[in-house]
């Protein structure tokens, strides 16, 4: 039997649309183990990660992801754990690779050496999965990026699409009374929008 692919599903959440002037605030991602034809064998690691970046997130950001000060103060990404869990896989896929890759340099600062792929929002993973082992077998470096994109850092997801895994990652963290209704419903958003690639 042919050793398993590995496949790391990433997402970032960020202060504005420039790596250079703007932050990440949030990543998540899954390594996934795929067989030569691009089936799911395994979920093998999962990581998801607030972050302050130091700034103050401008409205128009907060408007499009739900992320507030408040939420991020005192959070960092562990870059050791993102690294490790990128390092093991074959290849990197997100919306928009080559926006989530400037923002993970930030964390991870060898990002760039990482073979990096494209998945459309609208398409489930799965359904790129095949494409992505057939570039990574024949070493014919990143899947090809689509021309149709979403626009970062939004992708269009509606906010009630949140509530179900914020509720759960809230009372899996303990959540205290404290917590507005509007942190609560943003938490867990990242892990529930690359969950939804695989049910």
């Amino acid at each position: 039997m042919l050793s398993p692919i590995h496949i790391a599903v990433l997402d970032t959440e960020t202060t504005g649309l420039s790596a250079v002037t703007d932050r990440i605030i949030e990543v998540a991602v899954k390594l996934l183990a795929v067989d030569s034809a691009g089936r799911l064998l395994s979920e093998v690691a999962v990581y998801q990660s607030l972050h302050d970046p130091g700034i103050r997130i401008p409205r128009d950001a907060i408007a499009v992801h739900g992320i507030t000060d408040a939420m991020v103060r005192g959070h960092r990404i562990d870059a050791d754990q993102l690294s490790g869990i990128l390092g093991r896989a074959d290849l990197v896929v997100a919306h928009n690779s080559g926006f989530d890759k400037g923002f993970v340099r930030q964390v991870v600062p060898h990002a760039d050496t990482l073979l990096w792929g494209l998945f459309l929002p609208r398409h489930p993973v799965e359904a790129a999965l095949p494409a992505a082992v057939e570039h990574v077998a024949a070493g014919a470096g990143a899947v090809p990026e689509a021309a149709d994109r979403h626009g970062a850092p939004g992708d269009g997801r509606r906010r009630d699409d949140r509530q179900p895994a914020a509720a759960g990652r809230a009372q899996r963290r303990g959540a205290r009374g404290a917590l507005d209704a509007a942190e609560v419903a943003r938490q867990g958003v990242m892990l529930q929008r690359l969950s939804m690639y695989f049910a």
